[in-house]
């Protein structure tokens, strides 16, 4: 018997090893072939086989309210910036940003001697005016009797001047006797003249006085004003929302001082695109809700300036949250005028806000829907929709699908209204 050597034995047994493998492997896949494919999760959705089972919606046709989620801003209907009335150093300043005051409660004090120095010059001005028109009285009193002595003395002269010339043509009186008799004539006249100048300017004279007087007393009044003002009172009771300065500095008039607002009378600012202004109109109903409690809101109007696509919306307060920062930010939802035969549904079952899936006969129909406003239920936001495709009680695909299409097949689940 030959000897088979090793070479030859390898070379005989491996084209057996290779046909026992492939023999195994075929074994293999049809055994895995003839296994069912066991049900894999994706959320709502199941998929048996290669069917997916899911849920559907039942729809009903109501009228329902429309919200519109916007966000707001409080801001404080009584809001002022206190400022300097005059230039001063401040001598007193009890307040710190954030402080409640009450009304009347002072809040600052400025030096006020250069206004006292200011005050007692006016003071002695307007004395010193008084005393010239006192006098001016006095000298038209005066010349109004010395007007009637001058008159008289006026004719005594004509009256020397005639006799003169008369005794002159007799010879008795000498030309130089004449031209003094009518030298104190002209004189007399001029002094008269004076007289009723004088007499004749007094008003004039008087009421430049009196003007001079008066703006005295203005002058004096401003002043007193600004002694007045150099306590600086709260004008109602609020909260100190920014202090500008300290105590010892100079300021100059009208540089601001501190921020005061009123906490109980406030607002909230949203901003509301332009496209929904149409939908708007004063006394609409809104809702937010602050440190878990809520509260009722009114639309009380809006600005007429558009900036970036919005305009500002003023919400009232039908009793404001107490503790609540100016500035903060807030989630609002308005409720706007109701809307007839809509379909309301979870917002998750439209798809590219156009449309929804139906259910008929195990199989999925395209609706094509109108979105016409939306709701908040909870955490939940709901789409309103309308559809001459859609009717009440129509079974909307619930579970969302990424594959979803017309004629797909699926399996129902569960129902929900």
């Amino acid at each position: 018997m030959p000897i088979i050597t090793r070479k030859r034995l390898i070379t005989w047994l491996l084209p057996i090893i290779i046909i026992a493998i492939g023999f195994s492997v075929v074994r293999y896949l049809g055994s895995t072939a003839q296994r069912p494919t066991p049900e894999v999760s994706t959320g709502e959705v199941r998929i048996a086989g290669d069917t997916a089972t899911v849920s559907v919606f039942r729809v009903s046709q109501n009228t329902e309210t429309p919200e519109l989620v916007l966000y707001g801003q409080m801001a404080a209907n009584r809001q002022v910036t206190m400022t300097a009335p005059f230039s001063a150093l401040i001598t007193q300043l009890p307040i710190e940003a954030g402080d409640q005051v009450v009304a009347g409660q002072l809040l600052a004090r400025l030096d006020t001697r250069n206004l006292e120095h200011q005050l007692a010059q006016q003071q002695t001005r307007l004395q010193d005016l008084r005393a010239r028109q006192s006098l001016l009285r006095a000298e038209h009193e005066a010349n109004i009797e010395a007007v009637s002595i001058e008159e008289e003395l006026l004719s005594i002269a004509e009256q020397t001047v005639l006799r003169t010339r008369n005794l002159r043509q007799r010879n008795v009186a000498s030309d130089s006797d004449l031209e003094a008799a009518e030298r104190a004539m002209q004189q007399q006249r001029m002094s008269l003249n004076t007289r009723q100048l004088a007499v004749q300017r007094y008003t004039d004279q008087q009421a430049q006085l009196a003007a001079q007087e008066a703006e005295a007393n203005i002058a004096l009044e401003q002043l007193q004003d600004q002694l007045d003002d150099a306590e600086i009172r709260a004008p109602f009771t609020g909260q100190i929302a920014a202090v500008n300065t300290e105590v010892a500095t100079r300021v100059s008039a009208q540089s601001p001082l501190f921020t005061l607002l009123s906490q109980d009378d406030v607002r909230l600012n949203v901003s509301v695109p332009t496209t929904q202004l149409a939908s708007l109109r004063p006394g609409m109903s809104a809702s937010t809700e602050y440190n878990a409690v809520n509260y009722a809101l009114t639309l009380t109007g809006w600005e007429p300036i558009t900036r970036g696509g919005a305009v500002t919306a003023r919400f009232a307060f039908d009793e404001a949250p107490e503790q609540s920062a100016i500035d903060q930010f807030f989630r609002l939802q308005l409720q706007l005028d109701p809307l007839t035969n809509v379909f309301a549904v979870p917002a998750t079952l439209v798809y590219e806000n156009r449309y929804v899936y139906r259910v008929q006969d195990e199989r999925l129909q395209r609706v094509d829907v109108d979105v016409v406003g939306y709701q908040q239920r909870g955490e939940t936001t709901w789409a309103l929709l309308r559809s001459a495709a859609l009717a009440s009680s129509d079974p909307l695909l619930a579970s969302r699908l990424a594959d979803a299409a017309t004629g797909l097949a699926v399996i129902v689940r569960e129902e929900s209204n």
